[in-house]
Parts: structure tokens; sequence; C-alpha cells
């Protein structure tokens, strides 16, 4: 009876070694299993991370390119006529011959509309303009024409000289107009 006593605790004892080990082995696994996934997100953590850190530095380069192209832009955007400035570029042309001492006139203008037109949208003031005077009185009016602060494209410059031996300087100027 002794031996049989002892023969179940050595089972009793191996079952239990079983599953103990069998446990250890379950646990070992889980805990594999759950560092496995811990690393997983921490490399999908860092791969974020460095998408967000290069995503900033193109965010910052961005930021730099617009500040510096600022000044050309309000260089580019002062150079336009506004739909709405049409009469103020009239007038700077019109104000041309008391400083250069010529007779400036606009002969003849006509305007794209834009007033259907989205904001953004480019057109064109096509002026032909007479300057008469004097040899230096019709350059320096010319010159003045070109300095405007406006984009203004010269074409079919035509010179003559009138019956009281006055320069006649007759051109097409157009002018970018924006609305």
């Amino acid at each position: 009876m002794k031996s049989m006593k002892f023969i179940i605790h050595h089972y009793l004892a191996l079952l239990i070694a079983v599953f103990m080990f069998s446990a250890s082995i379950y646990l070992y696994v889980f805990m594999y299993n759950s560092a496995t996934a811990q690393m997983a997100n921490t490399e999908e953590a860092l791969t974020q991370v460095t998408l967000a850190q290069g995503n900033m530095s193109k965010y910052s380069a961005l930021t730099k390119t617009i500040e510096s192209t600022k000044p050309d832009i309000t260089r580019i955007e002062s150079a336009l006529v506004k739909s709405e400035q049409t009469l103020t570029f009239i007038e700077a042309i019109e104000k041309i011959s008391p400083r250069g001492g010529a007779a400036v006139s606009i002969v003849s203008i006509s305007a794209d509309d834009l007033s259907n037109t989205a904001t953004g949208t480019v057109g064109y003031i096509n002026t032909h303009i007479e300057i008469k005077g004097s040899w230096t009185e019709v350059l320096r009016s010319m010159h003045l024409v070109e300095s405007l602060p406006y984009a203004i494209s010269i074409d079919n410059v035509r010179m003559s000289v009138d019956a009281d031996k006055k320069w006649i300087m007759g051109f097409d100027a157009s002018v970018l107009v924006v609305k």
C-alpha cells in the first residue's frame, strides 16, 4: 500500500510538474507575442513620427519659399491694373502732359470686359496714345509713359512732324488688367 501511495504521489507530482511546465510555456508564448506586438506598434509609431517630421520640414521649406516670394508677388501685383482702377490708369497717362511738357492724348481706348468673370481673370486695356511737342518734350513724355508703375507693352511707334514743326509720336500701349 505504501508503494501505491508512493506511486500516486509521484504521478501527482509528475502531473503538477507537467501542468506547471505547460503553464510556463503558455506564459512564455503569451509574453513573446505581446512583446512582438508592442515592437510592431512601436515601429509603426516611429514611422509615423518620421513621416510627420518629413512633412514638417517640407512645410517649413514651403513657408520659407512663400515668404521669400512675397516681395516678388507684391511687385507683380502692383504692375497690373485692377479692373476697378481702370480710370486711375487713364488719369495717370493724362497727368503726363504737364510733367513732360508735350500734349499727351489718348486717341482711343478699349478694355476687355471682366465684369462677369472670376476673380483673378486677366485681360487687357488697349490704348492708342499721341504725344505732340518738341523733340525733347516728346521723348521725355514717352519716357514717362514707359515709367508708369504698370506692365505696359508699347507697339507700333510712329513719328512725324506737323506743319507747325511739332513732333507727333503715336503708339499703341497695352496694359494687363486683373479682376
